[in-house]
Formats: C-alpha cells, sequence, structure tokens
C-alpha cells in the first residue's frame, strides 16, 4: 500500500491489486485490505483528491471511495459486496470486473478439461 504514494503506473498497479484482494475469498483478507487502503487514502489525500464521483454528483471521487471502503460490510459474502467494488473500479478510473456465474465457471471447467484430455490422446 505504500506505493500508493507514487504517480504513475506504479500507483495503478497498487491500486489493481488492492480491488482484487478486495474481492479475495476470505473475509479477513477483504477487510484487512479495505481498513489499511482507507488509511492509506487519508494520508495521500491530497493525491487522490481529483477523483471522479462514483455516480453520485454532489460527493467527490475521494469521499465516494472512503465511503465505500469505511461503510462496506467486508466480511460478507462476495455477491453482497460486488455494487462496492464496481463502484471503487469505476471511481479509479478501471472497467468494471466481468464475474461469472458459478454454473458458468462450472461449464468452463468442464470444456477446458474435455479439451485437456484430448490433447493427451492426440500425444499419446
Amino acid at each position: 500500500l505504500g506505493v500508493l504514494a507514487f504517480p504513475g503506473l506504479a500507483r495503478n498497479l497498487a491500486i489493481r491489486k488492492c480491488l482484487a484482494l478486495l474481492e479475495h475469498a476470505y473475509p479477513k483478507v477483504r477487510s484487512t485490505i479495505a481498513e489499511e487502503m482507507y488509511s492509506q487514502l487519508l494520508v495521500l489525500e491530497d493525491e487522490f483528491e481529483d477523483l471522479e464521483g462514483g455516480g453520485d454528483e454532489e460527493e467527490g471521487g475521494f469521499d465516494t471511495v472512503l465511503e465505500k471502503l469505511a461503510e462496506t460490510s467486508w466480511n460478507a459474502a462476495l455477491s453482497e459486496i460486488y455494487d462496492s467494488l464496481d463502484t471503487l473500479h469505476i471511481v479509479f478510473g478501471f472497467e468494471k470486473p466481468v464475474r461469472l456465474k458459478k454454473e458458468e465457471v462450472g461449464e468452463a471447467n468442464k470444456t477446458e478439461q474435455g479439451g485437456k484430455k484430448k490433447k493427451e490422446t492426440k500425444n499419446a
């Protein structure tokens, strides 16, 4: 999180990694990164004052980020925090991530495994 102090590509990569960790499978990881990110952003407020709002025209982007980090229950199920994550992606200037439903993930895995079996029999 200390990399957030450096402008440019390093900051973008750090923000993307933080957003990815906010979507981690373990709630403890999500809540810890949210707390640490909140603290770091407060320290670096001047660096992030140019963020665009996240849909609320009266509220600036920086305030939206702080609000989402503080008020979202990061210990909740992943499906319950997707709206907050999407808002954070938008405010930071990234596209919203594409998330597959469990059924779609299962189908993709079956297709991938079927392709691997075909390759193995071809090589044999």
